[in-house]
């Protein structure tokens, strides 16, 4: 099995108010358990936690982070899905 990273643009929205959207580049790591999206983005989006996840980061450390709802729309083709929301300044592939 082969993983890797790559950057792609994606459009994230509000999944209850499609009008509330933002289009970014992501970076895509094909190892990744989890999604992840920066606290501004999923604010200026007005979305609501959906409950909690508990990660571990790469330096061993452990929090808490909130998991949101949000509608992404990648190739053309959108849906769900649930984006984790750092609590830190948790910076990862600078």
């Amino acid at each position: 099995m082969t993983v890797g990273t790559f950057r792609i643009d994606v459009t994230v929205s509000n999944f209850r108010d499609r009008a509330r959207s933002h289009t970014l580049a992501v970076l895509v790591d094909t190892g990744a358990t989890y999604t992840t999206l920066p606290r501004d983005v999923v604010e200026a989006l007005g979305c609501e936690p959906a409950g909690v996840r508990r990660v571990r980061l790469a330096d061993g450390r452990e929090e808490t982070w909130p998991v949101s709802i949000v509608s992404v729309e990648i190739l053309g083709q959108d849906g769900p899905t649930f984006w984790l929301v750092p609590v830190t300044s948790y910076l990862c592939c600078a």
